[in-house]
């Protein structure tokens, strides 16, 4: 999340967590684990 935060010119991970939620309406967090456990497996 910082890494992308950074990438994407934001000053700090939490003001985009922040940004990212209110837009998503998840957080960060819970975006990439959904991501995840989406995936098919094999």
């Amino acid at each position: 999340i910082y890494e992308i935060s950074q990438k994407l010119g934001y000053e700090s991970a939490f003001y985009f967590s922040k940004v990212f939620k209110k837009v998503e309406g998840i957080s960060p967090r819970e975006f990439m684990q959904r991501k995840d456990s989406s995936i098919p497996s094999g």
